[in-house]
């Protein structure tokens, strides 16, 4: 979501605010995403591996292809690349991940959070 943030705050700062509303509705699209992710959402961990895996390819191949200098926008955009892909190898190779998204429980923590004690009658 900090991504989604500053990405929101360089788009503006760079080309104005006239598509400052779509940039808000995607927004609020990924955060729906996340809070599906955080519930324990299969698809929402599928969507996201793709989403984050296509985003981040794209973005190594488009900052190989670009010849400009380096600079801040270039270190920028390798970092956000490099987030998706790290993200995409989390959430598809994670014993973790995976476990948390096969449980049955109505709610669920967070991985890598200890799971709330069963109720012993």
């Amino acid at each position: 979501m900090t991504f989604q943030v500053a990405v929101i705050v360089l788009f503006v700062a760079v080309r104005g605010g006239e598509r400052l509303p779509q940039q808000l509705v995607r927004t609020l699209l990924a955060a729906g995403l996340c809070y599906a992710l955080y519930r324990g959402a299969p698809w929402a961990r599928w969507t996201t591996a793709v989403l984050y895996g296509f985003a981040g390819a794209l973005g190594m191949v488009l900052l190989a292809t670009d010849h400009d200098t380096v600079n801040a926008m270039t270190l920028f955009q390798f970092a956000m690349a490099t987030s998706f892909l790290s993200c995409t190898v989390v959430l598809v190779l994670s014993r973790d991940v995976a476990a948390y998204f096969r449980r049955d429980t109505a709610v669920r923590s967070p991985p890598g959070q200890p799971r709330a004690p069963d109720k012993v009658q």
